[in-house]
């Protein structure tokens, strides 16, 4: 699932957004907007 997250994310950003960032932000970024965007599919 992870995976499909992080695929998601970085489709929806472009690399001048996540190029500087550490791997660790840019996963809970991913993480964290996965969960705003797609919450009510787990309700």
């Amino acid at each position: 699932m992870l995976d499909a997250i992080m695929a998601e994310w970085f489709e929806l950003n472009p690399p001048d957004v996540w190029e500087e960032m550490e791997e660790v932000e840019i996963a809970r970024r991913a993480v964290e907007e996965f969960i705003l965007h797609h919450h009510e599919e787990f309700l």
